[in-house]
């Protein structure tokens, strides 16, 4: 037990730094990394010392910023993997894509959205990122908390203080972990499959429209893979 908490103080010890680092990081202060030769990373960045990561990344790609998520002390568990810092938005799909067909936000800074599971697919496919399993979503969303829940309305944008519409990622508080948004605002979709016909993915974190029973941690909808709505969206992961 105690091993458990030394592990979880010791993590949201380097999540305060590496955001700090990061707000104030120029674009100078990123730098390459041999091991990751996909990802751009700050020079103060704080790194885990049993792997040897940094605990935040940029895909030079896509410009998309990521966090390392680690696996708990025991035997068995997931191992570690890079999750993106916010959902992704409009400008970075652009920078894949360039267009979408079913129209694009005025405001690039938003998260795109009217994303199909399938369509989400192709964007990681073509980016060299994939989308999280239920169990990464739900195991970074928890932060090391039974449920963030109880944050709402300083974690997320839902029915009740959105004013029923997106807003930018990152104007919330972040959990635990640095990651913000993983509750409301956008549905995100994970890489988990429950049927095979019709197909079905599950969506997780609720919306910018739903209500607070929505917004947990627990919450799981099912959908088809190729419908899209005006808030459906994702964030990315990568393994290392």
């Amino acid at each position: 037990m105690y091993g458990g908490v030394i592990v979880l103080l010791a993590r949201l010890s380097v999540w305060s730094c590496l955001l700090l680092c990061a707000c104030g990081a120029q674009v100078s202060d990123w730098v390459t990394d041999p091991r990751l030769p996909w990802a751009l990373v700050p020079r103060c960045v704080p790194r885990d010392p049993d792997t040897g990561l940094p605990h935040l990344v940029r895909d030079s790609a896509t410009g998309i910023d990521l966090v390392l998520i680690l696996r708990g002390n025991r035997p068995g568990e997931m191992m570690p993997f890079y999750l993106g810092r916010y959902e992704v938005t409009w400008a970075q799909w652009l920078r894949v894509f360039g267009s979408w067909e079913y129209g694009v936000a005025s405001d690039h800074g938003l998260p795109a959205t009217f994303v199909s599971w399938s369509a989400a697919q192709d964007f990681c496919t073509h980016a060299g990122l994939r989308l999280p399993t239920e169990d990464e979503w739900e195991f970074s969303c928890r932060a090391g908390q039974m449920d963030p829940g109880g944050l709402l309305d300083r974690i997320g944008w839902y029915g009740a203080n959105s004013g029923m519409r997106l807003h930018m990622p990152g104007l919330k508080k972040p959990n635990r972990w640095g990651l913000h948004d993983m509750i409301g605002n956008a549905w995100e979709w994970t890489a988990t499959i429950t049927t095979a016909e019709p197909r079905m993915a599950i969506q997780r974190g609720g919306c910018c429209k739903s209500p607070a029973d929505m917004c947990t941690a627990a919450f799981r909808s099912e959908c088809d893979v190729y419908v899209r709505e005006g808030t459906y969206g994702f964030r990315v992961a990568r393994d290392p």
